[in-house]
């Protein structure tokens, strides 16, 4: 008689919201291991485990209660268009043969943390509420086309070993992160359907073939890159129609529920990995946009984050101080701030025509100001002194006219200031030029 299964593990109970040790209660037939923990006692009777197996699953769905599989060693196995209505946990299950998981709803927490996929893994039009993958290692190819994910997946530190296949999977609500995931073969995110506020999160990420990683028809507004490199991914037919990344739009609304770990300067580096890209499959005039999108981020981000602090509002003194320094920095960021002026005068250095827009209103409107503050109040000698005080403004603009310093007036004040535009027009039309010629090169 050899007893009961000595097998332990540590796992997190969804139900009790707690971690617990799995206690194996089948029958022992080696090493004091059941048939399925023992390592080696599937391949000599697969068709047993097999029906065991098939036997636990039955009475687990028709009795809706969570099934456990904690540490199976499993040959071929096939749950295709199997309904779970309680939890599900695969932790550290090794799947030595094919995984059929077609059409298969996991209605509740599902848990494949740690398993192994030795062979082919099919999640074709698989129905996920809460996944969870941390820590698997898929050795073969793994199919998710068409899975839906209606709440939040997670893939930490997975290890795609040959092709991962997520084509026209669709992800509504909350998120699906790849974090610390390591994609060795071909990668397809092509067509994703990304729902709501749904979006995809890739931190420190490795695609070791770029050049085998396709997003063609997926909305790349919908992602978030932090420490993963992706300038020599081809996003060529990856979609970008949104203006705004969600994440910065929830973030920007405050929806802590869904970004509470995740900041502005996330959403920047976003920005700049993606214009990165584009720049280097020389797209400039999309990674002029993502440029752009990054300056918002740095003029906004201390209104917003201002937003999201808590603030006490029990008393009229509490309130009113808390909507004075929010009109404060709605102006300041609008208007004030040097992110804000940037903006106005050039969009951050991406157009040529606004510096130059603003250099003719400067030279065209000061000599207003020189005939009025002339004394020359009638329109006809408003008309005649105003083309002589455009040739002094223009000359004042291009720095080839000398400024009479003593004594100080409001007209030398208004020559001083108008240098200054002079040159700070000048520079961010140059700077402008720079840009597009640096990238056309």
């Amino acid at each position: 008689m050899l007893g009961k299964c000595k097998f332990k593990q540590d796992y997190y109970d969804f139900t009790e919201e707690k971690y617990k040790v799995y206690e194996c209660d089948e029958e022992a037939v080696d090493d004091e291991l059941c048939i399925f923990h023992h390592p080696a006692y599937w391949e000599k009777h697969k068709e047993e485990v097999e029906k065991r197996f098939m036997e636990k699953v039955k009475d687990a769905v028709e009795n809706e209660k969570s099934l456990f599989c904690i540490g199976y060693h499993l040959p071929k196995i096939n749950l295709a268009e199997i309904e779970f209505n309680a939890h599900v946990y695969f932790n550290n299950a090794v799947f030595h043969e094919e995984a059929i998981f077609i059409r298969t709803d996991f209605s509740s927490h599902t848990s494949f943390n740690n398993a192994t996929f030795s062979s082919d893994a099919f999640f074709n039009k698989a129905k996920f509420y809460y996944a969870y993958f941390t820590g698997v290692t898929f050795s073969s190819n793994v199919f998710f086309n068409k899975a839906t994910f209606l709440s939040f997946a997670i893939f930490n530190n997975v290890t795609f070993s040959k092709k991962v296949d997520f084509s026209d999977a669709m992800i509504s609500s909350w998120w699906v992160i790849f974090s610390g995931a390591n994609f060795e073969g071909v990668a397809m995110f092509e067509k994703l359907q990304l729902l709501g506020n749904a979006y995809i999160v890739f931190e420190s990420c490795r695609f070791e073939k770029p050049h085998l990683v396709s997003f063609q028809g997926t909305e790349v507004m919908r992602f978030l890159i932090l420490s993963t490199e992706i300038k020599e991914i081809s996003l060529r037919n990856a979609r970008f129609e949104e203006k705004i990344l969600k994440a910065h739009e929830l973030l920007k609304k405050q929806v802590l529920q869904i970004l509470s770990d995740y900041t502005f300067d996330d959403i920047t580096e976003t920005y700049a990995r993606l214009r990165e890209n584009f720049e280097e499959n020389r797209r400039f005039s999309e990674a002029g946009k993502f440029f752009i999108g990054e300056m918002e981020v740095r003029r906004t981000r201390k209104y917003y984050e201002f937003l999201g602090e808590e603030q006490s509002k029990k008393g009229f003194r509490e309130w009113f101080s808390f909507n004075l320094r929010r009109l404060f920095l709605k102006v300041y960021v609008s208007f004030l701030s040097p992110y804000a002026l940037y903006k106005v005068f050039s969009e951050y250095g991406e157009s040529m025509m606004r510096p130059f827009a603003w250099s003719l209103l400067t030279i065209f409107s000061v000599p207003i100001l020189f005939t009025f503050l002339e004394g020359h109040a009638s329109l006809q000698s408003f008309i005649d002194y105003y083309y002589g005080n455009l040739g002094k403004s223009f000359g004042l603009f291009i720095q080839i006219l000398s400024v009479d310093y003593p004594p100080v007036s409001m007209l030398t004040i208004i020559e001083i200031i108008e240098r200054i535009l002079g040159v700070l027009f000048t520079g961010l039309e140059l700077i402008a030029l720079k840009r597009k010629l640096e990238r056309h090169r």
